[in-house]
């Protein structure tokens, strides 16, 4: 399994600058600040959503063609803090447009985390972890200045972010209720851009 992301994050590494490359026919060359698109390149958003990358929080976003940014965001999650950096290619230029990217993050964990489920409850702890999201979604450009990001993909642990039971019951449906907590699984977030 593992060596087919590696696969898929390899091929995405090579073939998105080359993509983003050749769709970029401009004959001038770019402004300082502007990378090499009409607009601004640089941006700052607020994140929110289930199985986020960095939680709910920020990302900064660099547009290094008109068609390929970085990010790197940090925000909040049930699994502690989490951080960490992606790329995303987007299929047009600006509007509206599908991108593909992928993402690697980190969380610091969660020491003690109280979950209750039907007249059951028990404390859990979340251990820190790492993983890799390929991502898939929609922008919706607006002024060239203002994006929307509505995104869905899957958080593929690197390593065990299985909750330890700390105190309390243990039963089947509080590990389930605390799995849930853990990094990785689905993704389906949004994003509010300013671009500067």
């Amino acid at each position: 399994m593992y060596k087919r992301i590696f696969t898929f994050l390899l091929a995405f590494a090579i073939s998105a600058p080359l993509l983003a490359a050749s769709g970029d026919n401009s004959p001038n060359p770019p402004s300082p600040g502007y990378s090499a698109l009409v607009g601004p390149s640089w941006g700052i958003g607020v994140t929110s959503g289930f199985g986020s990358p960095w939680g709910s929080g920020l990302e900064l976003s660099y547009l290094l063609t008109r068609k390929l940014d970085i990010q790197a965001g940090v925000g909040l999650s049930f699994a502690g803090l989490r951080y960490g950096a992606g790329t995303r290619f987007y299929f047009k230029k600006e509007g509206f447009t599908p991108f593909i990217g992928v993402a690697l993050s980190r969380n610091n964990g969660a020491g003690a985390v109280q979950i209750a489920v039907n007249n059951e409850e028990g404390v859990y702890a979340v251990p820190a972890g790492t993983m890799v999201s390929p991502r898939a979604g929609l922008k919706l450009g607006i002024f060239k200045i203002i994006e929307l990001h509505l995104t869905g993909g899957y958080g593929i642990p690197l390593s065990d972010t299985s909750p330890v039971h700390v105190s309390g019951m243990d039963t089947e449906n509080l590990r389930d209720a605390a799995e849930l907590f853990a990094p990785g699984g689905l993704e389906v977030s949004g994003s509010f851009f300013i671009r500067f």
